[in-house]
Formats: C-alpha cells, sequence, structure tokens
C-alpha cells in the first residue's frame, strides 16, 4: 500500500489506539514535519456533530480509542479507492484509517520512512483491515504493470493471514494479482470471502466494526441489573 518504493505495517500499540504521540511527531517522537505542519495535520482529522472522530489520513497519528477501519491496498499507480471507500463506510461505529496522503511530500528524505512508521503503527493498531486490490491506472498515466502489482500489500496481508485480525478482502476481478490473493487465501485462509467489488468489501467491513462495536457495549439488562 505505502506510496511508490512501498513500506511496511507493523508496531503494537492497543487495537484501536496509539497512544502518547502528537499528530506532528514520527515514530520516534521526533517533529518531522516542520513549523506550521502540526495545523494541516489537523484538517486531515475529521471529527463529526456528536464529537467522535470519523476519519484520520497519513500523516495524523490517530490517537483515541475507538474502533478503527484501516484502508489496506494499492496507492501508487492505482485510483484514489480510499475516497470511495471512505463514503461506502459513512456512518461507522468507528474511525476510518488511510494512509493515502492528499498531497505526499516528494522533497522531503524523510516522508517515506514516516509514511512507513505511519502504516506500520496504525495497522497494528487497527481493529479492521480492509484490503482492496484494484486496477491499475491505464498505462498512458506512465505506470509500468510492475509498479501497479502492489507487492507491499501483499506482504501485508501475508503479515496479517495469521494473525486473528479481523480482515475484509477484494480484488478487482480485472486486476493484474487476483488470481494470486483468491488462491493464496484458499490455502491460508479459506474461511475468507475475496470480493469481487469495493462495495461488497467495505460492506463486510462494516459488519466486523459493528461487531465490534456492539461487543464493546455494555448489555442494557446489566445495566438495569445492576442498578
Amino acid at each position: 500500500m505505502s506510496f511508490d518504493n512501498s513500506g511496511e505495517q507493523g508496531g503494537n500499540p492497543e487495537a484501536g489506539s496509539i497512544r502518547g504521540r502528537h499528530p506532528a511527531q514520527d515514530r520516534t517522537g521526533q517533529d518531522r514535519t516542520g513549523q506550521g505542519s502540526s495545523e494541516r495535520d489537523a484538517s486531515q482529522l475529521v471529527v463529526d456533530s456528536s464529537g467522535n472522530t470519523g476519519y484520520v489520513e497519513a500523516p495524523t497519528y490517530y490517537d483515541g480509542s475507538a474502533p478503527t477501519v484501516f484502508l489496506a491496498g494499492g496507492i501508487t499507480g492505482t485510483p484514489n479507492w480510499q475516497q470511495e471507500a471512505r463514503s461506502l463506510l459513512e456512518g461507522i461505529p468507528g474511525v476510518v484509517v488511510n494512509p493515502r496522503r492528499e498531497n505526499f511530500p516528494l522533497h522531503d528524505p524523510n516522508a517515506h520512512r514516516d509514511q512507513v512508521g505511519w502504516e506500520h503503527d496504525h495497522l497494528e493498531a487497527a481493529s479492521v483491515v480492509a484490503f482492496w486490490y484494484p486496477q491499475g491506472d491505464p498505462p498512458a498515466c506512465g505506470i509500468s504493470q510492475h509498479e501497479t502489482s502492489q507487492p507491499i500489500t501483499f506482504y501485508e496481508l501475508g503479515k496479517l493471514i495469521g494473525s486473528g485480525k479481523p480482515l475484509a478482502v477484494g480484488a478487482d476481478p480485472n486486476g493484474l494479482r487476483r488470481r494470486d490473493v483468491v488462491e493464496q487465501l484458499r490455502h491460508d485462509r479459506p474461511d475468507l470471502t475475496v470480493h469481487d467489488t469495493l462495495e461488497d468489501t467495505m460492506a463486510e467491513a462494516r459488519q466486523l466494526i459493528e461487531e465490534i462495536a456492539g461487543a464493546a457495549q455494555p448489555n442494557a439488562g446489566d445495566e438495569r441489573d445492576q442498578g
């Protein structure tokens, strides 16, 4: 998923929360964004009218406790499917975490390292990971077929297959590597459905996050019994 030349994920904060770090700091706690950039970071953290954070975009760090859905999948050489996924997940009882920056600072020598660290931490902390393998942009955009094969997304999926973390997986039927996704999961996670559309993939992600959020709510009958 990461930007060209790619990034990985990992980390080990508690699920749904990355504690003790300002959004303008990298994984080491150092300020890598420059003067005034924290204001730009804050603009990527959207709060709805009820006061619940609904959307976080790299490089802003999410420091809340609500359950999260991490959007894992192609970035370089692919359409901006993440914004469509965000719309499809509107109203979930949690936070959509998007690694695709609106403007990636290619001039910044620290940007790739910081992006990898951000993805590493938020993937590890995610309550649900939604994988989408899109079809690449048309060749006219100058991106080669190799660059749209999304190797880092495969790395991330392989890393999480045995983790027990709830996953929703989908791949465009015309995508370069759909057959690989289907065959690998047939052996390692036969319980997972590889969806054909982004809509179906996000519908499963919504179901998973709703189950997690529901399990975290106190039982209304128990509350009455106690009080």
